[in-house]
């Protein structure tokens, strides 16, 4: 993106670098005064649910995008760092509407220790749509809608087969949330700057321009 900026415009890399990060500051701004950036707080998740038109909330599966492979010389030997994976929670409406969005966590960190440790709240008789990522998530007051998993060594029926398409055809809209966000080239390819929480904006605003798109 730096060297895109520094053709386009006549500019050092270096000026491209800053005018990036003063760039995406203004751009959340901007997102947040016209009401389409997504909220981070959990306890605001409740009251979002509540204003909202529909009664279900989708809750997506893993969000990661690359870091970038450090380069070291030693003995002429090229010695690649393995590449560290970072990951956010995504919570849509079935408008494809990103509304909730958590901190940036190690992409190791299973889908369940982070919904545990955000401490989500939902509205009474809220439906919510999730995978196997999260099997033993069950917040309180809300009803779970998840696919059966194929027991070992065993099949499903044809009912259990029949709802777990059902499922699938309407949680897969989290999915195509997730796609619009990742249309931004920087949230899905290696990842390069490494600017404090730098990442997690980056994210943030992806999200943002998503709902305004």
């Amino acid at each position: 993106m730096q060297e895109d900026h520094e053709a386009s415009f006549g500019s050092t890399q270096t000026k491209a670098n800053m005018l990036i990060h003063l760039f995406v500051l203004l751009l959340r701004q901007t997102l947040k005064k016209i009401g389409e950036l997504l909220h981070r707080k959990p306890t605001h998740l409740d009251v979002i649910l509540k204003r909202a038109v529909r009664t279900s909330c989708l809750k997506s599966p893993s969000v990661s995008f690359k870091g970038y492979p450090i380069m070291k010389q030693q003995m002429n030997i090229a010695v690649v760092k393995r590449i560290h994976n970072l990951k956010n929670k995504l919570s849509a409406l079935p408008d494809l509407r990103i509304i909730w969005m958590s901190r940036t966590y190690r992409g190791k960190l299973h889908d369940k220790h982070i919904c545990s440790h955000e401490k989500l709240w939902f509205p009474d008789s809220i439906r919510l749509w999730q995978d196997g990522g999260f099997l033993t998530y069950k917040p309180e007051a809300v009803t779970v809608q998840m696919s059966t998993c194929k027991p070992r060594g065993k099949e499903l029926s044809r009912e259990q087969k029949d709802q777990n398409k059902n499922i699938c055809s309407f949680r897969v809209k989290v999915e195509h949330a997730i796609g619009g966000v990742k249309v931004f080239r920087i949230v899905k390819e290696h990842y390069r700057c490494y600017k404090l929480f730098f990442d997690d904006l980056v994210f943030e605003v992806a999200c943002g321009l998503h709902n305004f798109k």
